[in-house]
């Protein structure tokens, strides 16, 4: 396939992402793509926000054996973070 050449090619390389995305951003995402989501469900748009919100807000981690709660965006190896991650993209 062969490109207007008005059109310019760009990739784009997005660094620590999950641990990057701030709660209010990955909220407005689900806001504004809700209706596709919402095909995907049987919940309620509430009770789906109330959700993420919950999990985004109990995530907890050891280093050095000591416990550390995550106070902004998502948990690296969390099976949530991708699909936080592809929402907000």
């Amino acid at each position: 396939m062969a490109f207007d050449s008005n059109y310019i090619l760009a990739s784009l390389d997005v660094v620590s992402l999950f641990t990057n995305v701030p709660i209010d951003l990955i909220l407005n995402s689900i806001e504004k793509r809700w209706v596709h989501i919402s095909t995907k469900t049987n919940i309620s748009k509430e009770e789906f926000v109330t959700t993420v919100k919950f999990i985004l807000n109990s995530i907890f981690f050891t280093f050095n054996n000591k416990f550390y709660k995550q106070i902004f965006s998502t948990l690296m190896g969390s099976p949530l973070s991708p699909i936080i991650a592809d929402i907000v993209m």
